[in-house]
């Protein structure tokens, strides 16, 4: 008796989610997602939560349990029914863990109370200068008022609210003197303490917070199969066939487009320049971005340009296959109907990387590495200029 389940589809895919036609022949290479019946109890994975989070964890879900694993068709038995025998895609019989949500509760940590205390503080601070922003206009007056000397410049803090950077700006502009800017600093400092002497929030370590950590995503071995294994599977149960794998004459209208990035210019999710080394240190499991385009193969015009986020599934040598797993993209992968790469799978090379987020949890291994040149750019977007190179993935 199994004691897995096989996920149900309705269309063939390729490895990206691109949908086509196809009459599944003998030898070719499949995947099917095995879902095991019961929930896994999470227990054996809380020790590790807890030591990412540095907290204790009071209550924990369970949860469903899938791996992708990979297949050779050996017969076709009947017109929907195949005979497949496992096929070490992954290398050293692994298969594909598939990420899932583990949901938890766990006791508020001092750093996660200062930093509550610190949010409440900026919202009435912001929601303060909003007001005043409305009901002095102070943009297009307090420059006025200053330079036709008709409030001093402890007035203009009080009145108009300035924040650090509106002094700092009068102050590299040489509006102010430096008596001027240490006494205007003086007086933001005493605002923003008494804005935080207001809010009324207290530690209390038995409060209970949500969380959600992301299992797995890696490799291993599978639960159920290994290497020679053969089993039965319906039509309806093949998630994907790969058409470079299988050399399936189908052509998409489409192709995709990396940039090559220098290694001096790959930097952390904050636009902090990391470590040229740090791509020796990536391991399965890893959150990676890069830039991609995608060109229309009849026009070779480009259809869109983004940045996605992908959790490494393998490096062989510099080669990536990374599942598409971002959280900020949806709405752009709807609008170019692209919705079917989230949670596919796309290759791409180590050199195509522009951004490491070391500070996410799937990072921390990768956390100590250095930080360097504090120059920044924008959520790992790289522009593109004449000279760009590219890798193609077809």
């Amino acid at each position: 008796m199994r004691l897995y389940t096989f996920e149900i589809y309705n269309k063939i895919r390729d490895l990206d989610g691109y949908i086509y036609n196809l009459i599944p022949k003998v030898d070719m290479i499949i995947s099917l997602t095995l879902c095991q019946k019961k929930l896994e109890c999470s227990n054996y994975i809380k020790d590790e939560i807890q030591k990412e989070n540095e907290t204790i964890i009071k209550d924990i879900s369970d949860f469903e349990y899938r791996e992708e694993v990979f297949f050779r068709i050996t017969k076709r038995i009947s017109k929907n029914k195949y005979e497949i025998e496992f096929y070490d895609y992954f290398k050293n019989n692994n298969v594909c863990i598939l990420p899932c949500n583990v949901f938890y509760k766990y006791q508020q940590t001092k750093d996660e109370y200062r930093s509550e205390v610190s949010s409440k503080y900026i919202e009435l601070y912001e929601e303060k200068n909003s007001k005043d922003l409305k009901k002095n206009k102070r943009n297009k007056f307090y420059m006025d008022d200053l330079l036709n000397n008709k409030l001093s410049f402890e007035d203009i803090v009080d009145k108009f609210n300035l924040d650090y950077y509106e002094i700092l700006k009068l102050y590299e502009s040489k509006y102010i003197n430096d008596v001027q800017f240490k006494l205007g600093i003086k007086k933001i400092l005493k605002i923003n303490k008494e804005y935080k002497n207001n809010i009324k929030i207290k530690y209390n370590p038995d409060k209970n917070i949500e969380g959600t950590h992301i299992f797995s995503g890696n490799l291993n071995k599978s639960k159920w199969l290994k290497q020679g294994d053969k089993i039965t599977c319906y039509l309806n149960n093949i998630h994907y066939i790969p058409i470079r794998d299988n050399k399936i004459a189908i052509n998409k209208p489409f192709y995709y487009r990396f940039p090559i990035i220098e290694n001096n210019a790959i930097s952390d999710c904050n636009g902090i320049m990391l470590n040229k080394n740090i791509l020796d240190h990536l391991i399965p499991g890893n959150i990676v971005r890069t830039c991609l385009t995608l060109i229309d193969k009849k026009t070779n015009k480009t259809i869109t340009n983004m940045v996605l986020y992908f959790r490494i599934i393998i490096i062989n040598n510099d080669i990536i296959l990374g599942l598409v797993d971002d959280p900020y993209w949806n709405y752009a992968l709807s609008e170019y109907n692209l919705e079917y790469i989230k949670n596919n799978f796309i290759m791409f090379n180590k050199r195509n990387i522009s951004e490491i987020p070391i500070s996410w949890n799937d990072n921390l291994k990768i956390f100590k590495l250095k930080k360097i040149n504090p120059k920044y750019f924008i959520s790992g977007y790289r522009e593109e200029t004449e000279g760009t190179q590219y890798d193609l993935f077809e």
